[in-house]
């Protein structure tokens, strides 16, 4: 990791320390609580969805279409198949009230599947179900679109025009329910960690560095100083007291403590506290505050 004075990468590793933090639980658990509601929204509109679309099989036992040639006969599927028999009686070419009956079983088909898929509370289903009950909405649109366009004797009736309007609301529910109903989650209950993170970082308060964060791994050394070439996080030249190299932190993840060795002819003091042996390694705590040299180049042991 080598930091250009002024420029700080914060790489995957600090990504990660931040994501255990207090403040990413507590949002983890606002995500949770509008997962929660949008499922149980999600849940009740596809339930009100699935009962429109068995109310709306139902009323296909009510009149589709009327006949005003025949004293605005009333066809149902009480009476359809009963027509059916009376054309092949008479030898009458049925094929047509036979496409017909097929398709109403069809829409029939599509609304029921999709009433049953209502039940499952996961997205791939209510997807599913939304796509039958628009396949199913679009059969009686279909019909009275067509007895519109044909202008002829046979006209839309009540059944048809209530299995449209009620198909078309669960429709809506369904895609509603769809979209609010969030994905399932891939994750492990460890993942938020009760223990220490086995990863380290410094942030800087003050100084070249001021509002930088800068993060360390186990067994990675973070070396500071005004000197590219041999420093990973560099000082401003401008800091005359700040060494070449001025000290090195590491961070032991096993004890949960940092190892600061001052490398420094001017020192680095913990601000508070001691100031550190020249050449030897000292171990601190996370929170410490260190001092580079007596300057304002001020930083945190996170």
């Amino acid at each position: 990791m080598v930091l250009q004075k002024g420029k700080i990468m914060v790489g995957p590793i600090y990504d990660d320390y931040v994501a255990e933090s207090p403040n990413a639980v507590l949002l983890q658990n606002d995500d949770r609580e509008k997962e929660k509601k949008h499922t149980l929204i999600s849940r009740i509109l596809g339930f009100v969805a699935m009962g429109l679309s068995l109310i709306g099989m139902l009323t296909l036992f009510a009149p589709l279409f009327e006949v005003t040639i025949l004293s605005k006969m009333k066809i149902g599927l009480r009476n359809i198949f009963e027509i059916k028999d009376l054309m092949d009686y008479f030898d009458v070419d049925s094929k047509g009230i036979n496409w017909l009956i097929a398709l109403i079983f069809v829409g029939l088909g599509f609304a029921f599947v999709s009433a049953i898929l209502d039940i499952f509370a996961n997205k791939p289903c209510k997807i599913v179900s939304t796509i039958f009950k628009g396949l199913a909405f679009a059969v009686p649109v279909t019909f009275i679109i067509f007895l519109r366009a044909e202008k002829s004797e046979v006209s839309a009736g009540a059944g048809l025009w209530a299995n449209a309007v009620l198909l078309l609301i669960a429709f809506a529910l369904a895609l509603t329910a769809a979209i609010m109903l969030p994905k399932k989650r891939n994750e492990n209950p460890g993942t938020v960690m009760d223990t220490p993170p086995a990863a380290g970082g410094i942030a800087f308060s003050s100084g070249s560095c001021a509002g930088y964060e800068i993060p360390i791994t186990a067994g990675e050394m973070v070396v500071i100083g005004k000197d590219p070439a041999q420093c990973s996080v560099i000082i401003d030249r401008s800091y005359k007291k700040v060494s070449r190299v001025h000290c090195m932190v590491e961070y032991d993840a096993a004890q949960d403590l940092y190892i600061v060795t001052d490398r420094s002819t001017n020192g680095t003091n913990v601000v508070g506290g001691m100031r550190l042996q020249p050449g030897s390694a000292s171990y601190l705590q996370r929170g410490a505050v260190l001092n580079l040299a007596g300057t304002d180049n001020i930083f945190r042991l996170l």
